[in-house]
């Protein structure tokens, strides 16, 4: 599994919880969804968790915090670290 294809699953579990909108889907590797305001904090943890079962990977508190976690790209490079 490639970034690009990590990116799309985690666009559809994202879209899932609260869909995104058509402007920020252009620019969808930099959507920032949770200084953006996108996910409240109850579903900030259901995104986790729905990322951790998609992936079957479990996401440290210490990635939460961290600033690349907040974008679907960074999200991905994590996810990509951890399955490779």
């Amino acid at each position: 599994m490639d970034k690009n294809k990590i990116i799309q699953q985690l666009t559809i579990l994202i879209t899932k919880i609260r869909p995104i909108h058509k402007n920020q889907k252009k620019k969808i590797n930099e959507f920032n969804y949770i200084e953006g305001g996108h996910l409240d904090s109850m579903e900030i943890i259901r995104f986790n968790l729905s990322v951790e079962k998609k992936f079957k990977i479990k996401i440290t508190p210490q990635e939460t915090t961290k600033k690349k976690f907040q974008t679907l790209e960074g999200l991905a490079t994590t996810i990509l670290k951890k399955i490779t």
